[in-house]
């Protein structure tokens, strides 16, 4: 994998911004030494390189995104979804494992796209990939993009106290960025997420107290980052937390709302998705005890 270097990425994320170096670089340094890094004709100062990555509303982390990981990850998944064929699927995990497994996250994805399928061969998530993964996301202390993308898709497949784990370092990451300028728009989308799913999965787990803590979290992430999508999703687990702890119709009658909300849109994948839980949350209470008072 080719990777970029300081010069390349500062120019990559400059473009990106839509400014000219001397818009980028004027009170920093001389447009003439920006030049030259872009360049890669001379080396870049530390202190230099945070200005100008705030000066582009990048964090430090994104630069190394962007440096590093942007274009394999997004490149290998955007071709993993664009195969529907099983037999083409499998030759090119085949060809790339050696490579992908390197690139552990690439290696996960491109399974769980396989899983997608009901073909024989195929290479499904075993245990020592879910040991690989769990040992990885338990080291971290900051949550890349990728990082953030890699929980969401593969959440169903931690064990519990590895999710737990995880959230609760994410939040930490949050309280520790106060100023906006720390998450770029594909970050805050990353870990809304990120919040999303994992409430999701407390709620499954009846770890009712840690859902309230995340739903709190989710709902100050979002009036600092507001996104409608993720808005409804916060609604979506509140209303089923509560009727949950209530079992009162009030708040089933909500997730109907959603529902037929979501169809009004033509978010048909959406509407299905609360129809399930809704189904759930039925079959769930029908199977509770009756209570009978002598």
């Amino acid at each position: 994998m080719y990777v970029l270097t300081e010069g390349e990425t500062l120019k990559k994320l400059r473009k990106l911004r839509g400014l000219n170096q001397k818009d980028c670089c004027q009170g920093i340094i001389s447009r003439h030494t920006y030049s030259r890094i872009e360049r890669n004709q001379t080396s870049i100062q530390y202190h230099i390189l945070l200005e100008l990555l705030e000066r582009l509303n990048f964090s430090y982390q994104d630069f190394w995104f962007y440096k590093n990981e942007k274009n394999a990850l997004y490149a290998s998944k955007k071709k993993l979804s664009c195969m529907d064929n099983t037999l083409d699927l499998y030759a090119y995990f085949k060809e790339n494992k050696k490579k992908s497994i390197e690139k552990f996250h690439c290696y996960l994805l491109c399974k769980l796209r396989m899983e997608q399928f009901d073909f024989d061969t195929v290479e499904k998530i075993n245990d020592r990939d879910l040991q690989h993964l769990n040992k990885y996301l338990k080291k971290l202390t900051f949550f890349s993009i990728i990082d953030l993308t890699l929980v969401s898709e593969m959440c169903d497949y931690l064990a519990y106290d590895t999710v737990k784990r995880v959230s609760l370092t994410i939040l930490k990451q949050i309280n520790l960025s106060s100023d906006s300028s720390e998450f770029t728009r594909s970050h805050q989308y990353a870990i809304h997420l990120a919040l999303c799913t994992n409430t999701s999965i407390a709620l499954k787990n009846e770890d009712y107290s840690f859902t309230k803590k995340m739903l709190t979290k989710t709902k100050d992430f979002l009036e600092q980052y507001p996104n409608h999508y993720f808005l409804l999703f916060l609604h979506f687990n509140t209303h089923t937390l509560n009727y949950k702890l209530t079992m009162n119709n009030h708040y089933l009658s909500k997730l109907f709302l959603l529902k037929d909300y979501m169809k009004e849109l033509e978010d048909y994948q959406t509407a299905e998705k609360i129809e399930t839980q809704i189904k759930s949350l039925i079959q769930h209470t029908a199977s509770l005890p009756e209570i009978t008072i002598n």
